[in-house]
């Protein structure tokens, strides 16, 4: 690691070291999504994000209220991360996953606005599902980031 520290944004827009014309056609389709979806996303999870803040602030066990969208969300980074580990591992299978995992991208990153969240949390989550195929790269370099802070003696930098 340098002396600054990582940011979730500092992998946003970037395709790897070395990527196929697939992998560029399937993150392309994410971006132009997310682009296109951005203005009726909005007006669909504007509201959603407001109602559900204030339940989880005013509601007696608002929190407990999210529980349901905190377990959705862990079906949707589950598919987008095992898709993406799929992207890398085998890719034959990459024509195939473009019609699974590019509307999944989009499902996610609409969702993840839709609910209320920490922001550090919403940024990564937002990440995860903007950079697929490439998700699951970002999920093992945030997973090394987070063992990195949790266990500062084990590196060696």
């Amino acid at each position: 690691m340098n002396d600054r520290e990582w940011e979730y944004e500092d992998m946003m827009g970037r395709l790897g070291d070395n990527p196929t014309l697939l992998t560029v056609v399937a993150k392309g389709l994410v971006t132009i999504g997310n682009f296109l979806l951005l203005v009726p996303s909005l007006i669909i999870t504007l509201p959603l994000l407001l109602i559900l803040s204030i339940v989880k602030r005013l509601v007696p066990g608002g929190v407990l209220f999210l529980l349901p969208f905190s377990l959705i969300w862990a079906i949707i980074v589950t598919l987008l991360v095992s898709t993406s580990w799929l992207w890398e591992k085998a890719p034959p299978l990459r024509l195939l996953l473009i019609p699974i995992g590019v509307p999944l991208a989009w499902v996610g990153s609409i969702f993840v606005k839709a609910i209320p969240d920490d922001p550090s949390d919403r940024r990564a989550k937002l990440a995860l599902a903007d950079q697929w195929p490439l998700s699951f790269d970002l999920f093992r370099q945030m997973r090394e980031h987070t063992d990195q802070i949790e266990n500062p003696e084990s590196n060696y930098d």
